[in-house]
């Protein structure tokens, strides 16, 4: 992939599957050209238990919402070009077991 992160990933927030509701649990985007920033709507995916956005081109903050994704295990954000503070709101996912998030241009605590 190269470009933004593509819109119609939003729409996997919940989708029906054989008559039954079903939510995107893991979205591997890792090692390819994408650029720009995370969008916010990636915050939607509440039922995302691994996000790897990593070795690509990212720009931008982390999204605030990021803390929402309480099903969130794994984290992989190194290898971009993101700036600003790593959101507080990380320290919230109780379930997170991995986030590397190295050779980017944060700062701040978790």
């Amino acid at each position: 992939f190269s470009g933004p992160i593509p819109s119609s990933f939003s729409s996997f927030s919940s989708y029906r599957n054989q008559q039954e509701e079903q939510s995107l649990e893991m979205l591997t985007l890792g090692d390819n050209q994408l650029t720009g920033s995370i969008p916010s709507w990636i915050t939607n995916l509440t039922k995302l238990s691994s996000l790897t956005l990593d070795f690509n081109r990212l720009t931008g903050s982390i999204p605030n919402g990021i803390g929402d994704m309480q099903f969130l295990t794994s984290l992989a954000l190194s290898d971009n070009n993101l700036t600003g503070t790593i959101p507080t709101s990380i320290g919230d996912l109780t379930n997170m077991r991995a986030f590397t998030a190295g050779a980017n241009q944060l700062n701040g605590t978790i």
